[in-house]
């Protein structure tokens, strides 16, 4: 019995897959300060929940946040009253949640393997799922996408039991379970990537008998029961403007090219895909050549199907982020390994997938690098050393793979563990000029002028001119204000910590001397890079006075 094999019976392949998740991610997941700007909404209206006991509404300080259903709030509160941490504002509980949904995500993808083609092609696709650059780093960020891809290869783990194995009802009732999960992460997202899958590989398949199934009255109700309530409910709370707001502000935008993210042409996703999946970029090529040899395979047919057609949508829509392909990753991985075993590391398709490999490790071995080389100059001999070491790792991987050695995709794993470990985990926290967030919550604590930590917590709130990222609302307490000058001068009381932007300095100081108060400095400005807006910013930290 080959290695492979043995390492492909039982829970192996799970507990592999789960101890590969949590050795790229824990030690980022626990050293990242709280990231801007989502991870920090999601946080922050996840534990205004608790502060308001009201768990329907989303709110972002005194704004609804009607863009996406609450179900990613509800397992993060789930999880941050299971490590006792209510209150704390510790990211990590939160990211916990992304960390298992990216566990699920990966072993989904190795049982679907399973069920397709063998245990050890699930294995192969499972594993080079789990260590992506995306799903990996995904998994230490508090929102919605790692647990949203992690119930999405769930439910199409159900489909394909039911397709090309058992007729089972725990099968339908998995499937609408897992569908139900996902629709309340991320409502038409999940609905888009499996309908169209379902519909595509009907047609191309030419069965339609084999969904019958999947209409069991008791999958529906379960699925009714699952998103019923919560959709009734928030639309009732908030007299339907929940629906008005998720479409005019958040669907619409995107799919029009008015999205916060500037509109960009198709193919951006195929560009980037190389280095999200990197190191497993290196089985793309292998992707590649069963799409055009295997076709003919039902199976196929099914992953294809659960690939191609959501691709285009998000290759056309106008709003492209990263992470928006990251559900469809798996069926990529799932085709990559059935081609690697099917044909063997060779042919065209061996060096297609090793110029993916190149291109994407010559992108991660110069990141650390282009990170602090224009605005951090004192880090980069450290930046250097690490982009050093992750050459090398990244060379030795691709003569491996050249000379077909059995080697070579330990040689990347390993690598690509180094860059998670050394530069996500340990690197990132250790830049100072990214955390301003994180700095300025530490002086107002050290200057005893912390609005939660400080005095009881019952210091006037938090008032700021200029700098208004989501994190630090959240390090601090979230009745903050952080606002234009004109709005933070009328907010500002006796007492209450005060923080300006550099330039805006002089204007707030002149507009609280008209209302009869002063900004009274206290301590050292803090400086740092604005990574929201690629801005440099310096921020004064004081109390307002009486003048």
């Amino acid at each position: 019995m080959s290695i492979l094999s043995s390492l492909s019976k039982g829970f192996r392949p799970y507990f592999i897959i789960i101890a590969l998740i949590f050795a790229y991610a824990t030690l980022p997941a626990l050293r990242l300060q709280p990231l801007d700007r989502d991870e920090s909404r999601f946080m922050q209206a996840t534990t205004q929940m608790f502060e308001s006991h009201d768990f329907v509404r989303i709110s972002f300080q005194d704004e609804p946040r009607n863009k996406k259903p609450v179900g990613i709030h509800w397992l993060q509160a789930l999880s941050v009253e299971a490590f006792g941490a209510v209150g704390e504002r510790n990211p990590f509980p939160f990211r916990m949640v992304s960390l298992l949904g990216a566990s699920l995500a990966a072993c989904a993808v190795f049982m679907i393997g399973k069920k397709l083609f063998s245990a050890e092609i699930g294995l192969v696709a499972g594993v080079t799922n789990a260590v992506t650059l995306l799903l990996s780093t995904e998994a230490h960020i508090a929102k919605t996408d790692a647990t949203l891809t992690g119930f999405i290869a769930l439910s199409f783990f159900a489909l394909a039991a039911l397709r090309f194995g058992e007729k089972s009802i725990w099968k339908v009732i998995l499937f609408w379970f897992a569908f139900g999960m996902a629709f309340l992460i991320k409502g038409p997202v999940p609905l888009m990537i499996i309908g169209l899958a379902i519909v595509a590989f009907s047609i191309w398949d030419k069965n339609w008998a084999w969904q019958k199934p999947l209409w069991d009255w008791r999958g529906l109700a379960l699925f009714a029961v699952m998103i019923l309530p919560w959709f009734i409910l928030i639309g009732l709370k908030t007299n339907w403007q929940f629906y008005i707001d998720a479409i005019s502000q958040d669907l619409t935008p995107k799919l029009s090219g008015h999205a916060e993210t500037k509109s960009t042409p198709p193919g951006l996703h195929l560009l980037l895909s190389p280095l999200l999946l990197y190191p497993s970029s290196i089985l793309m090529g292998f992707a590649a050549w069963v799409g055009f040899t295997k076709n003919k395979d039902s199976r196929v047919k099914f992953l294809l199907a659960w690939l191609i057609p959501a691709w285009i949508i998000f290759e056309l829509s106008p709003a492209k982020l990263a992470h928006y392909t990251m559900p469809l990753h798996g069926a990529i991985l799932l085709l990559g390994a059935y081609g690697l075993f099917e044909n063997g590391f060779k042919g065209w398709q061996k060096w297609l997938g090793i110029g993916l490999f190149t291109f994407a490790s010559l992108v991660v071995v110069a990141l650390p690098i282009a990170l602090v080389y224009k605005d951090m100059p004192k880090m980069l001999p450290s930046a250097t050393i690490l982009a050093g070491i992750i050459g090398v790792g990244s060379l030795s991987a691709l003569l491996l793979f050249i000379i077909n050695s059995k080697y070579s995709g330990v040689m990347a794993i390993f690598t690509a563990l180094m860059f998670s470990v050394l530069f996500k985990g340990q690197f990132l926290p250790n830049v100072p000029a990214l955390d301003v967030s994180g700095r300025v919550s530490n002086q107002l604590l050290a200057l005893n002028l912390h609005p939660r930590l400080s005095q009881g917590g019952k210091l006037p709130p938090l008032v700021g001119a200029g700098y208004q990222e989501p994190s630090l609302i959240f390090l601090t307490r979230t009745d903050a204000k952080l606002d234009s000058v004109v709005n933070a001068v009328q907010y500002a009381q006796i007492g209450a910590p005060a923080i300006v932007e550099d330039g805006l300095k002089n204007e707030f100081i002149a507009k609280l001397n008209a209302k009869g108060l002063n900004f009274n400095e206290i301590g050292a400005p803090i400086s740092g890079l604005n990574y929201s807006k690629g801005d440099r910013v310096t921020i004064h930290i004081g109390r307002i006075n009486k003048k």
